[in-house]
This record gives structure tokens, sequence and C-alpha cells, in this order.
């Protein structure tokens, strides 16, 4: 019976098909003026503002370990508040995320790629690392990280100049989802007050999907077969039971 159950809810659950469409920005965060709120929007997507999560502070600054920065325009954590290896930086409480789901029920993000420009600003040349986490997988360490990169941040960098352009995150092996959260951590090989490890264009390229009609309907044919198995097994059972 467990066999058969798992045989037809597969069996349904492998036809599920989408309705195809064009991929699109389904938010893009700017950061203008230290604004943490959607620059924009996709139809049919409900995006919450990107969130700063900082711990207690471990910088010598006297300001914050990390932020929004109104005049670069770009997120920012401090190189003497983040650890050099993966292991410091997956579990460190200074990271940065956002959430988005499909604004309408029975609709999915069917996800193409993750792009954003990352690096920091310097006095020194130094290595800035970042950690991309999803929902999907989980967050923190022991949980898998979908994509990591290094960008050797020139000397005498101000603000953007030391940043990617349009470093981009493959995510066209996503299944659908409804709801997804992507975390964003760093580490890097210097120790300074001065030095900054920043974020910025963080953008979510993707398409609002709903299931076919047919694949509902194959769905819910499994689903009903695994309902009337097990009624026959629940009727089979009492009518054989001996009395005592």
């Amino acid at each position: 019976m467990k066999k058969l159950k798992r045989y037809l809810l597969c069996a349904a659950s492998a036809v599920l098909c989408f309705t195809p469409a064009r991929a699109d920005v389904l938010v893009h965060y700017a950061f203008s003026a230290a604004s943490t709120a959607p620059t924009s929007v996709g139809t049919g997507v409900d995006a919450d503002d990107f969130v700063g999560t900082f711990g207690a502070d471990e910088s010598a600054s006297s300001g914050d370990d990390a932020g929004f920065s109104s005049g670069s325009g770009n997120a920012y954590i401090r190189t003497d508040a983040t650890g050099s290896t993966a292991a410091a930086a997956l579990s460190d409480d200074d990271y940065f995320s956002f959430e988005i789901s499909a604004l309408n029920p029975g609709e999915f993000l069917d996800l193409e790629s993750l792009v954003f420009d990352f690096g920091g600003s310097s006095g020194t040349e130094f290595d800035s690392k970042i950690y991309v986490q999803s929902s999907v997988g989980g967050f923190g360490t022991g949980n898998p990280v979908i994509f990591s990169s290094t960008h050797t941040v020139p000397a005498s960098s101000a603000d953007a100049a030391g940043l990617t352009s349009g470093t981009s995150v493959d995510l066209t092996g996503f299944a659908p989802v409804e709801t997804i959260t992507f975390q964003f951590r760093f580490s890097d090989d210097v120790n300074q007050i001065s030095q900054l490890n920043r974020l910025d264009n963080v953008i979510l390229n993707g398409a609002v999907v709903i299931p076919e009609p047919s694949s509902l309907v194959l769905l819910s044919m499994g689903v009903l077969g695994v309902l009337i198995f097990k009624k026959k097994k629940i009727t089979v059972r009492c009518r054989f039971a001996q009395p005592r």
C-alpha cells in the first residue's frame, strides 16, 4: 500500500506542468538613498522590503556593523565585523535577505536568475567574498550555498567603483515555488573599520506561472486514487475482523 501510494503521488506530480511565460524582472532593489523598498516589482508578485539582520556590534567603528548607505546607495557590512572563512560567514549574525511570493493563490514563481553587484570600498586591496543561500535548501552552517564568488577590490576604490557589474546566479534548476527567501553573507581577508563589503542592484528574474489544467486533473486523480485504495483497505479489514 505504501509503495502504491508513493507511486500514484509521484506519477501525478511528475506530469505537473506549468503554462510557459516570458522571463521578466520579478523584483529589483537599487537601494537609492538607502531605501530598502523594492525599486520595481513585477506583475503578480508580492515582494517584501530588503532586510538587514544585524547582531551584536563587533566593529570598532562608532557606527553600525552593517546597514544601507544613503551616500553610496548600497548595502554594506564592515570588514572588521566579518570573518575570513565560509564557516564564519554562514554563522555570522550580520546578513541581508529578501522574500518574494506569487501574489495570487495557485500561481508560482518560475525562477531564472539572481543578479547583483558586490565587492567593496577600500584603502588597500582586499578580497570580498559573497555567499548566497535560499529557503529551499535552508540557511546558515550545514545548509547548501547556491552561489559563492570572490571579488578582488582594487586599492582606493570608493563606493560603487569597487563592485562587480551584474554577477549572475543561475536559478533554472529550481522547481517553481510559491514563496522564496534569499540570504547574502560576506567574508573577507582584511580587518579594517574603513573597508566595507558592499551589495547593490539586486534583481530576481523569472516569471509568474500557473499549472496547466490537464496536469491539475492528473494530480487530483493521483490523490483520489490514494484515498480510494485507503478506503478499500479499511473496509476489507472491518469485514474480516474477528469478534472478540
